[in-house]
C-alpha cells in the first residue's frame, strides 16, 4: 500500500466525524445489551444450580439404591442414609395439602444438607407419643399451624396396600431451604415412626462428590453384584427436564438478542460504506484493493462490536456478582410474584456459558458485516463523476 493510500486510510474517518460517533455508539449499544445478559446469565445458571442442589440433597439424593444390605465404601461418597417415604394428604383447619412424608435418622442433616436449610427447632428426634414431623415455613403458613400444633394426614397406601390410612401427628421443628415449591410438599420425620408407616419403601440415599457411574462401578465390584438403582436425574424428570428447557429458551433468547445487535451494527457498518463513496472511490483510483477496503471497514467495525462485548460483559458479571444483597433484600419481602423463584445462592460466572455468548456474538457479527459490506466491490473510480 502506497504512502498515499495509506494516509488516506488514516484519515478516512477523520473527514466523516460521524462515522466515528456511530462506530461510538454501537459500541456502546453492544455494551448497554451485554450487561443485562450478563446478569441474567448469572441469576438463571445460579438459581437453577442452586434449586437442582436443594432437590438433591433434600429430596432425592444423587443415587438411590433400593438393596436393603450393601457394603458401602467408596471415597467419593459424601453420605449415605437409609430413608423411608411415603405420600399423604394433610390436614388442618385452614387447608388440606398432598404432601411427601420422608422419614430419616437424626444423622441425615449432616454440614451438606445443613448449608442448603434452616431449621427452627430440633431435627426429626423420635417422638414418645405422637409422631413427630418437620415441616416447611412454606406449609406452615399455607395450613396456618405452627411449632406444637397437632395435624392429620392421610397416608396413601403402598402398591401393597389397599386401602388409606388415617394419621395424628405433632409439629416439633418448621425449616426452610428458600424454595417454595420443595418446600410446600416435603415433610420430615423420624425414621423409626417412618419404617412404621411405609413398611416397603426404604432405600439408601447417597451423595456424591464426583462422578455418579464411577461411583457406582465401584460400589458394584465391592458387593460382587449388580445393584438396583436410580440417578438423581430420573427422580423428578420432569422437573429436571423444565430446568434444562427453562435454560434453552434463555439461551435461544439471548442468540436472537444478540442478532438483533449485530444486524445493527452491520446497519452502521453498510451506511457508511454508502456516506463513503467519494473516499472509497480515491482510494480504489489511487490502487487500493476491495480486500484492503473490506479488511479496513470490517475490522474496525468488529473493533467496536469486540470493545462493547467485553466491557459490557465485564460490567454485567461486576453487577451480577453484586446482586447478592439485592436479591436477599427481595427474599425478605415476600413479594407474591417472587415466591416462585428462589433468591438466595451463591452467584458464580460459568465462564463456559460467558464463551459461547461471546462466540455467538463474535460468528453473528462477523457473518452480518461480511454481507453488508460486500456492497464495496460495486463502488469504482466512476462514482466521482457522479458527486456533485
Amino acid at each position: 500500500m502506497s504512502s498515499f493510500t495509506n494516509l488516506l486510510f488514516k484519515n478516512l474517518f477523520k473527514v466523516r466525524t460521524y462515522n466515528q460517533k456511530r462506530l461510538l455508539r454501537g459500541a456502546l449499544l453492544i455494551a448497554v445489551i451485554m450487561i443485562p445478559l450478563n446478569v441474567a446469565l448469572l441469576f438463571t445458571d445460579g438459581m437453577i444450580s442452586s434449586i437442582t442442589q436443594k432437590y438433591i440433597t433434600l429430596s432425592d439424593g444423587h443415587i438411590q439404591i433400593y438393596d436393603k444390605e450393601f457394603i458401602l465404601d467408596d471415597s467419593s461418597i459424601i453420605s449415605g442414609d437409609y430413608v423411608v417415604t411415603g405420600g399423604a394428604i394433610i390436614y388442618s383447619k385452614e387447608a388440606t395439602k398432598e404432601v411427601k412424608i420422608k422419614g430419616v435418622d437424626t444423622s441425615y442433616f449432616n454440614k451438606e444438607r445443613i448449608k442448603e436449610i434452616k431449621i427452627n427447632g430440633p431435627t426429626v428426634e423420635k417422638s414418645t407419643n405422637l409422631p413427630s414431623i418437620m415441616i416447611s415455613s412454606e406449609l406452615s403458613k399455607e395450613l396456618g399451624v405452627g411449632i406444637d400444633d397437632r395435624v392429620a394426614f392421610m397416608l396413601l397406601p403402598d402398591p401393597s396396600e389397599k386401602r388409606v390410612r388415617p394419621l395424628l401427628a405433632q409439629i416439633s421443628s418448621i425449616y426452610s431451604s428458600g424454595y417454595s415449591e420443595l418446600d410446600s410438599r416435603l415433610i420430615f420425620m423420624n425414621i423409626s415412626d417412618g419404617e412404621k408407616l411405609f413398611t416397603k419403601s426404604g432405600y439408601w440415599e447417597l451423595l456424591v462428590d464426583g462422578d455418579l457411574n464411577k461411583a457406582l462401578i465401584n460400589l458394584e465390584k465391592i458387593n460382587d453384584k449388580v445393584l438396583q438403582y436410580s440417578t438423581w436425574d430420573q427422580f423428578n424428570i420432569s422437573v429436571y427436564q423444565n430446568f434444562i428447557t427453562s435454560r434453552q429458551v434463555i439461551f435461544l433468547i439471548l442468540v436472537l438478542i444478540l442478532l438483533v445487535a449485530a444486524v445493527y451494527i452491520a446497519s452502521i457498518a453498510q451506511q457508511m460504506v454508502q456516506d463513503s463513496l467519494k473516499e472509497i472511490a480515491i482510494l480504489k483510483m489511487v490502487g487500493s484493493t476491495n480486500k484492503e477496503l473490506f479488511s479496513f471497514y470490517f475490522g474496525s467495525t468488529m473493533l467496536t462490536v469486540g470493545l462493547g462485548t467485553v466491557v459490557g460483559s465485564l460490567v454485567g458479571i461486576l453487577i451480577g456478582l453484586n446482586m447478592g444483597p439485592v436479591l436477599t433484600y427481595l427474599s425478605s419481602k415476600e413479594i407474591p410474584f417472587l415466591n416462585y423463584y428462589l433468591l438466595e445462592f451463591d452467584l458464580k460466572v460459568n465462564w463456559g456459558d460467558l464463551i459461547k455468548i461471546v462466540v455467538t456474538m463474535g460468528l453473528i457479527a462477523t457473518t452480518t458485516l461480511y454481507l453488508s459490506l460486500q456492497g464495496i466491490k460495486k463502488i469504482s473510480p466512476l462514482h466521482l463523476l457522479q458527486q456533485k
